[in-house]
């Protein structure tokens, strides 16, 4: 695809996998990538046998993908530049963008004392990977919860 869209800080939405030791990745195509929270990564061409051609992130408009398992992945909040959009079905997510440049914001959490969902960025106070004791939208929930006050350090 061609002739690429220029608008700056567009935000979407990326579904990946998140492993054992908290690194993110990718889903399928160059999985052994580390995503890193909060850096420009530009785009990469990886042909990969029995996957459409598509060179670009794939971002989607909303964190909607019920055609793809959630299981070992989260959703994350990215912001992106240079791209291009095309409709898919709604059962694939709907509005796809293909980007040549993205960032991730933040991994979306939902709360486990309000169960508000948000952005757990890795420079703020709050957050962590466990669905059993956090994350926290704030340090107001954190300090009403019965949960290990660790997740206030």
């Amino acid at each position: 695809m061609s002739n690429f869209i220029r608008y700056h800080n567009m935000i979407g939405y990326k579904l990946m996998r998140q492993r054992k030791d908290g690194t993110l990745g990718p889903l399928f195509i160059n999985r052994r990538l580390r995503v890193p929270i909060g850096e420009w990564l530009d785009a990469e061409d990886h042909p990969t046998k029995g996957y459409a051609h598509r060179p670009g992130w794939h971002i989607l408009a909303a964190p909607n993908a019920p055609h793809l398992s959630k299981k070992g992945r989260v959703w994350v909040k990215v912001e992106f530049n240079d791209w291009n959009e095309f409709e898919r079905p709604v059962n694939q997510g709907g509005r796809w963008y293909l980007a040549q440049q993205m960032k991730v914001v933040g991994v979306i959490y939902t709360c486990v004392e309000c169960d508000r969902t948000f952005t757990y960025r890795p420079w703020t106070i709050t957050g962590g990977a466990s669905d059993k004791e956090g994350p926290f939208c704030s340090r107001t929930c954190a300090k009403n919860s019965t949960i290990d006050e660790r997740w206030l350090q």
